[in-house]
């Protein structure tokens, strides 16, 4: 594995993590408020 990453791939792999967690969030959130609804 190779510890230097360059700053593109880190930025892309950035903001994928970000996008990923939050789509995460909706998604609980979705399911609490369906939960909550039920």
């Amino acid at each position: 594995m190779e510890n230097k990453m360059p700053k593109m791939n880190r930025r892309v792999f950035l903001r994928h993590a970000v996008i990923t967690a939050g789509s995460v969030a909706l998604q609980g959130l979705v399911a609490r408020g369906a939960r909550a609804d039920a």
